[in-house]
């Protein structure tokens, strides 16, 4: 395996936490804490996303280009689209307001 090999392994593993982290903001509430009294899950969350930049970021620096991300547009056409279905689950009954 190379570097960057090696570096998309890293992507798919923080992605994953990113799963889990959020999985326990969404049980148990972003603001808990876990019982031994460590982080809220929105700081887990938060650093696990920080997570997956970082390695992002290494890939670029290995020269894998990745146009796009952080891109405003993107991001905003996609919370058009989540907001589309939120409105749809809430008629459906499976979201509450």
């Amino acid at each position: 395996m190379n570097t960057i090999e090696h570096l998309f392994m890293c992507v798919a593993e923080e992605g994953g936490e990113i799963t889990q982290a959020a999985g326990k903001a969404g049980r148990f509430g972003a603001s808990s804490q876990y019982p031994d009294g460590g982080r809220q899950n929105s700081e887990y969350l938060v650093r696990e996303v920080n997570d997956l930049l970082g390695v992002l970021e290494m890939l670029q620096e290995e020269g894998v280009l990745l146009p796009g991300i952080g891109d405003r547009a993107a991001i905003d056409e996609k919370k058009l689209k989540l907001r589309k279905f939120m409105e749809y689950a809430k008629e459906r009954s499976t979201l509450r307001a």
